[in-house]
């Protein structure tokens, strides 16, 4: 679990899943995932995001956010390929930055994988890269652990249009991805997604602890021994009807918090206290910067 917000998920090792297998176990892979692309696309006739008619499945959290994009099942939903495509940009800057976490000793691998990102980035989401490095975007601080040691780490300040935009685009897609998981179905097209995106130690310890004390139960995605415990994992609460709120952790340097609700009027004065920005069905593609 990362240094700067422990509690959203049990600290564990990962489990790689094996490397070899044989063609008819792949086939039989193949075959599966048809079957639970067509098991999908029946549960939910609409987009998750929008109103219109679902044709793909969307991964969320996307594969691009995992080790060497290795993803258990789960969390896959109905959606057009208006939202899935035209969203994909929001999904790799979300990944690029959550591998840039406040440690002073990075983990190299995080590091590399930030770095194969940067052309994709340049290409699909232009202009991010020279807002994130315009060399007023770093500030150093101190912050104490919970056993009074002071360790260095580095907040990284993104006020620029471009990562605002997609960072809460994603954040958004993240919010009603989770309101469909434990509300059983999509967001209603008069419900609102509210959420707030937290970089690195953006997310001091104080404030993730006191909006886990309202978050009792916790979720992440595991395939048998196959588990990502350690790259994404989130708190929740829920009504299991009508209001779902999460805080969700990505490896070390992203953290969302969201209330999604069918509800928003009764939400709305709490999320503005927040800071947090409103989405809703329709509304998603709306965040995402114009090249």
């Amino acid at each position: 679990m990362p240094e700067t917000v422990r509690g959203l998920v049990p600290r564990s090792h990962v489990v790689e899943p094996l490397g070899r297998c044989t063609y008819n176990l792949r086939m039989s892979e193949s075959k599966q995932r048809a079957r639970g692309r067509t098991k999908i696309l029946a549960k939910d006739w609409r987009c998750i995001y929008c109103t219109a008619p679902a044709v793909q499945v969307e991964h969320m959290p996307p594969r691009a956010m995992f080790r060497n994009k290795l993803r258990p099942q789960g969390m896959e939903f109905a959606a057009c390929a208006a939202c899935n495509n035209g969203t994909a940009a929001a999904d790799l800057v979300a990944s690029f930055f959550a591998r840039i976490g406040p440690m002073d000793v990075p983990i190299p691998w995080q590091v590399e994988e930030a770095e194969r990102l940067i052309p994709r980035l340049n290409r699909s989401a232009p202009g991010v890269i020279d807002e994130l490095f315009r060399g007023d975007t770093k500030q150093e601080i101190w912050r104490p652990t919970r056993s009074g040691i002071h360790k260095r780490a580095v907040v990284i300040r993104t006020d620029g249009p471009l990562i605002a935009g997609y960072l809460t685009a994603f954040s958004a897609k993240l919010g009603m991805a989770i309101y469909r998981e434990h509300a059983g179905a999509p967001l209603p097209l008069h419900g609102s997604a509210f959420s707030r995106w937290y970089l690195n130690a953006g997310l001091a310890q104080n404030a993730a602890e006191a909006m886990l004390r309202i978050m009792p139960k916790a979720a992440s995605l595991q395939q048998g021994k196959f588990h990502v415990r350690d790259q994404f994992g989130y708190r929740f609460n829920t009504d299991a009807r009508s209001v779902v709120v999460s805080l969700a952790a990505f490896h070390q340097g992203l953290y969302v918090l969201n209330i999604g609700t069918a509800e928003p009027d009764r939400c709305r004065r709490l999320a503005q206290g927040m800071q947090m920005s409103e989405t809703g069905p329709g509304r998603l593609r709306d965040w995402i910067p114009r090249s």
